[in-house]
């Protein structure tokens, strides 16, 4: 597409509002990073796993880690 003097190439994906979508609306970008950065964020609350009790680890699980997945769940 053409715009002024400049030309638009189409993108694999585009993020908005936090949520990549790909040309074809299927989520599979969005998907495999969020995977991605809450294994990242296990792993950091695997190495605090012998400093905190059994209870701050599931609180740090619950608003650390499962925000990632419930965030625009909606979409």
């Amino acid at each position: 597409m053409k715009v002024g003097n400049s030309i638009l190439e189409p993108l694999e994906s585009v993020k908005r509002l936090g949520i990549f979508i790909d040309r074809r609306l299927n989520f599979n970008v969005y998907i495999s990073k969020i995977c991605k950065k809450a294994g990242k964020q296990l792993r950091a609350l695997g190495r605090l796993a012998n400093i905190l009790s059994i209870e701050d680890k599931y609180v740090l699980f619950e608003c650390f880690i499962l925000s990632n997945f419930n965030y625009c769940p909606v979409v």
